[in-house]
């Protein structure tokens, strides 16, 4: 388990306040649940539950929107507490009109990026008539939803080049099982984030920019040592396949296949299908 650490909440908030906690979260006493959807080419869409409370990083591509909506259904979920946007590439806010027509969100979180992007700012128009609250993180925060713990963890500089470093990072805690999700960072975000006390000895890392290497990537596994590693493609690059395989983690990819694991506070595992269990927590 990490230190108990003071976080100051900052950032640019629409129509919410935020509270952050920092302190350890109690023993879990329910299960938690992680899903990854299946998306058809190489995207990003997570979802994350904890008794009714659900939180969503990303949401793939505008073609994967139809899967994603059936998927939500099928794990009753008809609200989000947080939609966390990692940065506005098409294969990560792809989905975010057709997720707003069909899905309450509590409020969402982005990085504070300001670079000319159409999709972008078509983005920001619907957050705006949906009356979505919005928040771009400019420091670090610390949130609670159910029993879950989430550390979103923000770019260090005002400008990157190109848009996959502006990736917001979480560090999702349930009971003692940590799991850290990466957006899409590379070289340099990847540095920061090996600065920014990532857990060593996580129990899931969502591997990088689906799983292409820099010159970091090897650092990033070797410092969280994750013991299950999801790549968001269908195969990784050799050095972060080679690296993973060296760190003794059990591989998943979820391009073209739903993933979902039942977290018990202790441990985490890979289920077949959607946990049955899900259907009564969610209606609690």
């Amino acid at each position: 388990m990490r230190k108990n650490t003071k976080r100051l909440l900052a950032g640019v908030l629409t129509g919410l306040a935020l509270t952050g906690c920092s302190a350890a979260p109690p023993q879990a006493s329910k299960q938690a649940y992680l899903s990854f959807l299946g998306t058809r080419d190489d995207a990003d869409c997570i979802l994350l539950r904890s008794g009714a409370s659900s939180v969503m990083i990303d949401t793939g591509e505008a073609v994967d929107s139809d899967h994603m909506l059936a998927w939500l259904e099928e794990q009753n979920v008809t609200r989000l507490d947080c939609l966390i946007l990692t940065h506005p590439d098409k294969d990560h806010i792809g989905g975010v009109p057709a997720l707003l027509e069909q899905v309450e969100v509590a409020q969402a979180l982005q990085p504070d990026y300001r670079g000319e992007n159409e999709r972008n700012d078509q983005m920001q128009q619907l957050l705006r008539e949906k009356g979505v609250p919005t928040m771009r993180v400019q420091t670090e925060l610390e949130l609670e939803y159910g029993e879950l713990s989430v550390r979103v963890l923000p770019p260090q500089k005002e400008t990157y080049k190109g848009e996959n470093n502006y990736s917001l990072a979480a560090v999702v805690t349930h009971g003692q099982v940590e799991m850290v999700f990466t957006g899409d960072a590379q070289k340099k975000r990847t540095k920061e984030l090996l600065e920014q006390q990532l857990p060593s000895g996580a129990d899931l890392l969502k591997l990088p920019h689906h799983g292409r290497a820099n010159s970091q990537s090897a650092a990033l596994i070797q410092h969280t040592q994750p013991q299950i590693a999801v790549v968001t493609a269908s195969e990784a690059e050799e050095e972060v396949a080679q690296a993973l395989a060296e760190a003794g983690a059990e591989v998943y990819y979820s391009r073209g296949e739903d993933l979902y694991f039942v977290s018990d506070g202790s441990s985490l595992t890979l289920t077949e299908q959607k946990p049955l269990e899900a259907q009564s927590d969610q209606a609690a």
